[in-house]
C-alpha cells in the first residue's frame, strides 16, 4: 500500500478498516505506536471489558483484511488492562491531551512485552473475560519493567455464544 499511496492515505485506509464504529470508542491515541482505548463504561457489567477484548479481535481481524488487499504485512502487538485513569490537556504553546496512570503504564507494557499477532492482557482482565467465556492461554510469568513478574494471558478469541 505504501508504493501506490501517499501517508494520509494509508492512514484514512487503516482507521477506516481498522476504527469504523465510533460508538464504541471515546478515544484513539497514537495509532501505530501505542493504542489506549476507552471505551464506554459501566462498572457495574464490566461491558467495557468486553468490548474492548472485542475490538482488539476485531482490530487483528481487519489487519488481515487489510495485508491480503493491499499486498502488505503490517503487524500488530495488542496489550489490555484496566484500570482508573487521569486525563488532560497538558502544555500552552502546543496544546496536546494525554492520559496517565498506573493502569496506562501496564497496558504499554502488555504490549511492548507481547508477542506478534498476540493480544496479551493481565490477570484482571483475564479473570473478566474467562467468566464471560473467552478462551484464553496463560503466557505464564514474564518481566514487567516497574511491576516485577506478572502472569499474563493471551485473549485467543471471542467469547462463546
Amino acid at each position: 500500500m505504501s508504493r501506490i499511496f501517499i501517508p494520509s492515505q494509508i492512514l484514512n485506509n487503516l482507521k477506516s478498516k481498522i476504527i469504523p464504529d465510533s460508538r464504541l470508542l471515546q478515544l484513539f491515541y497514537c495509532f501505530g505506536i501505542l493504542g489506549l482505548t476507552k471505551a464506554t463504561c459501566d462498572m457495574k457489567d464490566l461491558k467495557h471489558v468486553t468490548a474492548m477484548a472485542d475490538y482488539a479481535l476485531r482490530i487483528k481481524e481487519q489487519l488481515s483484511y487489510v495485508n491480503q488487499h493491499s499486498f502488505n504485512n503490517f503487524r500488530i502487538r495488542i496489550g489490555i488492562n484496566i484500570g482508573p485513569v487521569v486525563a488532560g490537556v497538558i502544555g500552552s504553546r502546543k496544546p496536546q491531551f494525554d492520559i496517565w496512570s498506573n493502569a496506562v503504564n501496564v497496558a504499554s507494557r502488555m504490549d511492548s512485552t507481547g508477542i506478534v499477532d498476540k493480544i496479551q492482557v493481565t490477570q484482571e482482565v483475564y479473570t473478566i473475560l474467562a467468566a464471560r467465556g473467552y478462551p484464553l492461554t496463560c503466557r505464564g510469568t514474564i518481566q514487567v519493567k516497574g511491576k516485577g513478574d506478572m502472569v499474563t494471558y493471551f485473549l485467543e478469541g471471542g467469547a462463546a455464544n
